[in-house]
């Protein structure tokens, strides 16, 4: 048995909790500080791992990025299923106020996705665009085609988008 690379070296257990507590780690940081402002060497001190460990996962902080939106979006999503099968039989008025009742619910408990999206839509510039922003617009628009097929508000579908766009950007502002 001759190793000769880290990935001989340790075991298949141990390279996905290094890679968990950087992607822990990388939530915290991201959801505190913006993209611009968030640091690998500030994510790898949380994660108590060395600051090359991040480019061995992930290849940069921009994959990185996208890795923990990717991870975030479909943790919500997971809930938002049950979520959505829940109020869809209840028509618009019950099953919106349950459906806030559920996102807030979860807000509580998980603030982290709110807070990324919050931070990172303040610091979009056409000049510096920032990784992973195309992946938080399509998890909107997502969210709002999922959400006017569930709630039945029973209004024209551009009316229901503009409700929609409204909802999210409320939760984004005041939640986020």
């Amino acid at each position: 048995m001759n190793p000769t690379t880290t990935e001989t070296m340790q075991p298949k257990g141990k390279k996905q909790e290094t890679r968990d507590r950087i992607m822990e780690a990388a939530q915290q940081i991201f959801a505190t500080y913006p993209y611009h402002s968030a640091g690998v060497r500030m994510i790898s001190k949380l994660a108590g791992v060395d600051h090359p460990l991040i480019r061995y996962y992930f290849g940069s902080k921009a994959e990185l990025f996208r890795a923990v939106i990717s991870h975030m979006m479909a943790q919500r999503w997971e809930l938002q299923k049950d979520w959505y099968a829940t109020v869809k039989p209840m028509g618009p008025r019950r099953g919106l106020s349950l459906f806030l009742d559920f996102v807030l619910e979860d807000y509580r408990k998980r603030p982290g996705l709110l807070h990324l999206v919050s931070l990172n839509f303040r610091q979009v510039e056409p000049e510096n665009p920032i990784p992973g922003f195309d992946l938080i617009e399509d998890y909107l628009k997502t969210e709002i085609d999922r959400m006017k097929a569930s709630l039945g508000l029973g209004i024209p579908d551009h009316e229901a988008e503009v409700f929609m766009r409204v909802f999210d950007t409320l939760l984004i502002s005041f939640l986020g």
